[in-house]
């Protein structure tokens, strides 16, 4: 298990607890045990005992659920509670939008067991009507439990990729099949995937079919099956034909009305659908000139333990030169971001120092320093002139007061794109895939306030954000604007998240040159640092 796995198990235990009304001085202990699990920067299941208990936020309690569950599986407080919570509450307490408390509420007063019944309340108006409520909640929570019943058979691309390595490695190890070739939404990076499609050759079909029965899947349909949160389809081939697996039902192909076989065939499976497709037919050369993972030069939106970074800012350079990266951008949280433990000036400004005296001592990377700065209710910046002035470059971002209506939430952004300071604008909708939508705002003109502006956009790479949307970077190589790939890293391991952006922007054919961190490090200097 990940650590964040391991949290939220405690995450769960705390609120079952408070659920059940369990008590309070443990639901606190374990909620505090899912904030330190996850700051940790090693895996705690590899830790030892003694590495383990001194980790703060960790006493005798954790400590034994913790080996419990790296030793059993499961926390029995944890299977004890979920068996007396019908299912449907515990997958509330997974819905945005609704504290514990709340579910408590609904499901004491309202007899509400699930999220499907929740949403049938708010549409029945009948939540007004409860203390606590209002037309406004519950207004809010339908539209979050509308998302949520929409992309709860969803998964991440990252998830379902591992799902399905894990998947192709099982079906290989049976020698029922010549081989396996992994199809439809995963070969075409999407970032959200519904189903996992594999296309199996030469397999014996009846033996097969047993094979995943015994294996646990269950079948959903002809070939269809489910295992666990898997749901994934079986193509039977007599050989690996790309013009047979383009036919596959769940290729979802959008394009086939002004293309040949034969055209798409010339592309990447990335590439196949939405303008992309149309593009690369108008100019082949474009699928040379797509960006490229190993075409990324520096690491930009990175954060430490200075603010809510899980490594120091040592740990998170020597990191970036184990990834042989040129260049390594700091940007952790402004003084806005309270619950971040944002940087106020003095702090900020000691970072600086601390990063001149890295750059003096090494050559192996340039460290240059940043703030994601909070963009505030008015569209302004976190900071004064005179500390924005200190820095490389400036990332503003939105993180509070995500309600705001379209037409003042595109002000808000043109606002702080407008703002000499402004570098990059971050994750520009802050949305959270399959948990939260983005707030609305008028892409066109905040495309093009940051075209007159010559502000880059950021397609941030945390594969639960993938922000801004590659449909939407088409716009912006319309207007000429460029985009930066940042992993918004929290933890050494995030620089990994770099690729996911990269496949990303591989689906709108993104240009190399047209990405910023794709430059050496004096190109990025010279067109991207606010001091040249």
């Amino acid at each position: 298990m990940t650590n964040k796995e391991v949290a939220n198990q405690f995450k769960l235990l705390a609120d079952l607890m408070e659920l059940h009304k369990g008590n309070a001085f443990k639901v606190k202990s374990y909620q505090n045990a899912y904030r330190a699990i996850r700051a940790v920067p090693a895996p705690v299941f590899e830790m030892d005992s003694s590495e383990l208990s001194e980790v703060r936020g960790i006493g005798k309690s954790v400590f034994e659920k913790i080996m419990q569950l790296r030793e059993q599986g499961s926390i029995s407080n944890v299977d004890d509670l979920v068996a007396k919570t019908p299912e449907g509450i515990v997958e509330l307490l997974g819905v945005k939008g609704i504290g514990v408390k709340k579910i408590k509420q609904v499901w004491t007063e309202l007899g509400v067991t699930s999220p499907g019944e929740l949403l049938y309340a708010c549409k029945e108006n009948r939540l007004v009507d409860l203390a606590g409520f209002g037309e406004k909640s519950q207004s809010k929570l339908t539209e979050q439990l509308e998302y949520y019943m929409a992309t709860a058979d969803s998964m991440l691309y990252v998830t379902a990729e591992a799902k399905a390595a894990l998947l192709v490695e099982s079906i290989k190890q049976s020698n029922l099949v010549e081989s396996v070739v992994i199809v439809g939404e995963i070969a075409r990076q999407m970032p959200v995937v519904a189903t996992i499609g594999l296309g199996l050759v030469n397999a014996d079909q009846a033996a097969m079919h047993q094979y995943l029965l015994d294996s646990g899947y269950n079948l959903e349909g002809e070939n269809a099956y489910v295992g666990e949160d898997i749901a994934f389809e079986v193509h039977y081939l007599s050989h690996i034909d790309e013009a047979e697996l383009l036919n596959l039902p769940e290729s979802g192909h959008p394009v086939w009305d002004y293309m040949t076989q034969e055209q798409l065939l010339s592309m990447p499976p990335y590439m196949r659908e939405h303008n992309t497709a149309r593009r690369v037919i108008a100019d082949p050369t474009l699928i040379e000139s797509t960006i490229q993972y190993e075409d990324i030069k520096g690491v930009i939106h990175n954060h430490t333990r200075a603010s809510d970074g899980s490594h120091t800012l040592q740990e998170m350079v020597d990191q970036a030169i184990a990834n042989k990266y040129e260049y390594l951008v700091i940007s952790d949280h402004s003084q806005a971001a309270f619950y971040a433990n944002g940087l106020k000036p003095d702090r900020l400004l000691a970072q600086g120092d601390a990063i001149d005296k890295i750059n003096a001592s090494q050559s192996e990377i340039k460290v240059l320093k940043s703030v994601e700065s909070d963009i505030l209710n008015d569209g302004s910046l976190d900071y004064t002139n005179d500390i924005l002035e200190t820095l490389d470059l400036v990332i503003a971002s939105v993180h509070t007061n995500l309600g705001m209506d379209k037409e003042k939430a595109t002000k808000r952004l043109i606002t702080a794109i407008e703002n000499p300071y402004t570098t990059i604008l971050g994750h520009p909708t802050g949305r959270l895939l399959l948990s939260r939508k983005g707030y609305p705002i008028d892409f066109k003109k905040v495309i093009e306030a940051c075209a007159a502006n010559e502000v880059i956009v950021e397609l941030n790479a945390n594969p639960a954000r993938l922000d801004l949307d590659w449909t939407w970077l088409y716009y912006c190589l319309e207007q000429g604007v460029k985009i930066a790939i940042n992993p918004d890293a929290h933890h050494r391991d995030h620089y990994t998240y770099m690729k996911y952006g990269v496949l990303a922007a591989q689906k709108a054919a993104m240009p190399r040159d047209m990405v910023v961190n794709t430059y050496g490090l004096d190109k990025f200097k010279e067109e991207v640092l606010l001091q040249q």
